[in-house]
């Protein structure tokens, strides 16, 4: 009998022991995220709505690195964080610990929160980004989800990915099964790169770019002008494109995606250390 293994993200991806037993490495060459969470009581825990801060400022109202997020889980609290980009210049100097009480403290006052009273303690860790770690694949096991490195260097959104990449797995895995051909798993890598390359190589540019405070302030300041052109921005970081229509949002990352295609590999990447 082939056995096969999934190595999940059960730790998070830039922890994963296991996979760096079998061999896996982050490419230190792409960014990385940093990123701090914590869960605080709030009448708004059962909203719609999921709240973003592309403009993140301390009680002084000084300026901080960083995008910050506030969505409700349903159960009474919501969920408070804020991330950054190993891009930004000075990421390693930076306390996220700090960074968290401070964002805590500025949220809007309509989620009513006791920003000194979180339900437990917040934590925080690294984020590997845009298909970092590899290899993907081994004799008899593939890695997914955070262990791949499969997170979105737009919004540091990993959830969806951990789901995609775990499908195209199963998949894989299923057809090696049934076949007895353990060698099916070895067009893992090939499939990732056909559905996530292109878009992850946009968004790790973007990366780079935005590592400057001054340039995200100020595309930030023009972006709020305009409620259209967030709508677009934020459907091309979220990855909520529809391939089988063809709206401004998607003719705008279509026209972006095809200059990066001509954009060397080694222009994507910016030199950071784990």
């Amino acid at each position: 009998m082939y056995d096969i293994h999934v190595l999940l993200p059960d730790e998070p991806g830039a922890l994963a022991r296991f996979g760096r037993a079998l061999g896996t490495a982050r490419d230190r060459s792409y960014p990385q995220g940093m990123a701090i969470r914590g869960y605080f009581e709030s009448p708004m825990h059962d909203d719609p709505w999921i709240e973003s801060a592309l403009d993140v400022r301390d009680r002084a109202g000084a300026s901080l690195p960083g995008y910050g997020w506030i969505f409700p889980v349903g159960n009474g609290t919501i969920n408070v964080g804020i991330g950054l980009l190993s891009t930004f210049r000075d990421w390693k100097s930076v306390n996220t610990s700090h960074l968290m009480r401070e964002f805590a403290a500025t949220l809007p006052e309509h989620w009513q929160i006791d920003p000194d009273s979180p339900v437990a303690p917040p934590t925080g860790g690294r984020l590997p980004m845009a298909g970092s770690v590899g290899p993907k694949v081994g004799p008899n096991w593939l890695v997914v989800g955070d262990a791949a490195g499969s997170i979105n260097p737009f919004n540091g959104e990993g959830i969806d990915y951990a789901y995609e990449t775990g499908r195209l797995a199963a998949t894989l895995v299923a057809e090696a099964l049934v076949t007895r051909n353990g060698l099916v798993i070895q067009r893992y890598p090939q499939i990732l790169d056909e559905e996530f390359r292109l878009y992850f190589k946009v968004a790790r540019l973007f990366a780079k770019i935005i590592g400057n405070p001054t340039l995200i302030r100020e595309l930030t300041r023009v972006g709020m002008q305009s409620h259209t052109l967030m709508d677009w921005a934020l459907r091309i970081m979220a990855n909520l494109l529809r391939p089988d229509q063809l709206g401004p949002a998607e003719a705008a990352y279509k026209a972006i995606a095809a200059m990066v295609r001509l954009v060397p590999e080694s222009a994507a990447s910016a030199s950071t250390s784990s």
